[in-house]
């Protein structure tokens, strides 16, 4: 066999391979659950003699059923990180900048309450006093009228 025919056969037996596998990881979700669990053994045993684990263990098939395993074998060998990681990266700083946004702006807004409240509480105090003063003055009066009433009564007017 030339080189061309011979990578020609070789990917052939890898689609077959992916083909077989993907079928086998279905029926495993089927008889266990969507969410079960691929192990090795599982698929072994599964499998049947389609598999032996040497043939699991490669990369296009590790891939599939295993992408912690795949990715931590193969790529951060090849410089590659996990593009859901790094995405997940990006949002997540993405959003802690958002949330820090938010808590300057919150600080901001908080301080301005303050300085309000602060103000009205000034204002408060002031117009307390001064109906504390307009009270006292009120009742002096009030007691001068009765004095003045009650004189006025003496003397018969």
């Amino acid at each position: 066999m030339s080189k061309k025919h011979l990578s020609q056969y070789q990917e052939k037996q890898r689609q077959e391979s992916i083909k077989k596998l993907k079928k086998l990881i279905e029926l495993i979700q089927v008889q266990e659950g969507q969410y079960a669990v691929l192990t090795l053994e599982k698929l072994l045993n599964y499998g049947g003699n389609q598999f032996y684990k040497s043939l699991l263990y490669k990369e296009h098939l590790l891939k599939i059923w295993n992408p912690r395993l795949w990715e931590h074998k193969y790529a951060r060998r090849r410089g590659f990180g996990s593009k859901q990681n790094d995405v997940d990266y990006k949002g997540l700083k993405r959003e802690i900048e958002g949330i820090e946004k938010k808590l300057r702006d919150s600080e901001k807004a908080l301080a301005k309450l303050k300085a309000e409240h602060e103000d009205l509480m000034d204002k408060y105090k002031g117009a307390r006093a001064f109906w504390k003063e307009e009270k006292e003055i009120s009742a002096k009066l009030r007691g001068e009228i009765l004095q003045l009433q009650s004189r006025l009564a003496a003397r018969g007017l």
